[in-house]
């Protein structure tokens, strides 16, 4: 398993961080929050990158 972090992803899509974690609230791309609250830090599993592509035919 790899992990990617929230701004290794929004690198990847050349988005804003911002959209990625607006992605992992609503569901659309599955991660991880390691701990509670606002500023838990977020991992995204590259399985989980793949399967978004795959969805969302990118």
């Amino acid at each position: 398993m790899e992990f990617f972090t929230r701004k290794e992803v929004a690198e990847f899509f050349r988005v804003n961080p911002r959209t990625v974690e607006r992605w992992l609230r609503n569901g659309k791309l599955k991660g991880y929050k390691l701990g509670e609250g606002k500023t838990a830090p977020w991992r995204i599993d590259m399985v989980e990158i793949k399967k978004f592509l795959a969805k969302n035919k990118v």
